[in-house]
């Protein structure tokens, strides 16, 4: 299975969001949660595509995928 990130999730419509610390934002466009994702420099991950609305975080996606040391 694929995880979308970012401009994969262009299209989708509403989402529901969880912020980078935590917190839900509630449901917003896909173009709003990009937007709010980028301009903290993250990136907004699909963590549950199967919910409705699919359920995404904003997050370091590149930190998530390297395992630590």
């Amino acid at each position: 299975m694929k995880i979308r990130i970012n401009d994969d999730l262009r299209g989708v419509g509403d989402l529901r969001v969880i912020g980078a610390t935590g917190e839900m934002l509630g449901i917003l466009s896909d173009d709003e949660a990009i937007v709010l994702a980028c301009k903290d420099g993250l990136d907004l991950v699909e963590v549950n595509p199967r919910s409705k609305p699919p359920l995404c975080r904003i997050m370091n996606f590149a930190r998530f995928k390297t395992p630590p040391r």
